[in-house]
């Protein structure tokens, strides 16, 4: 007895369009929008959080001893926190690229084929040069949880 699947009886282009068009259809609407709202409010938040703390020092019992477990434990979490912080921006961004990409597209070329390509990280370098729009933007989000860490990360004050 053989076995069939969903692609057996509609076809693999079909299943396949029919994905796509599930995939297109999450992608717009009000959850969507809302998630691209939380992104902004939430990196307009830390900015703000970072241009007041730069200004301030911030001091920790035990900060100057090297490798001391409150030291690690504070910067762990923080890079943490960065993390994730910047994966959800990232997303947010990538659904915002894909969405337009994909919906607003009215040609199927090379161009499109690429920047998918680039969205999804499978781009090759001469892809990423063909959409350095996306690039650009993905190196300035990776640069968020650098910017964090080294924003909220106590400095070290040597009393003589």
């Amino acid at each position: 007895m053989a076995v069939t699947t969903p692609y057996d009886a509609m076809g693999a282009s079909a299943a396949r369009g029919q994905y796509v068009s599930s995939v297109l259809a999450s992608l717009s609407g009000e959850a969507h929008l809302r998630t691209s709202i939380a992104a902004i409010i939430l990196q307009l938040s830390i900015t703000a959080l970072l241009a007041v703390v730069i200004s301030v020092d911030i001091f920790m019992d035990n900060w100057t001893v090297p490798g001391s477990s409150t030291t690690v434990i504070y910067i762990t979490f923080v890079t943490i926190l960065a993390t994730l912080v910047t994966s959800f921006t990232t997303s947010a961004i990538r659904s915002v690229w894909f969405s337009h990409t994909v919906t607003l597209s009215t040609k199927s070329g090379p161009a499109v084929t690429s920047r998918i390509k680039v969205l999804v990280g499978l781009g090759s370098v001469k892809d990423q040069f063909k959409g350095w729009q996306v690039s650009v933007i993905f190196l300035l989000a990776g640069l968020l949880t650098t910017s964090i860490v080294a924003g909220l990360t106590p400095r070290s004050i040597v009393c003589k």
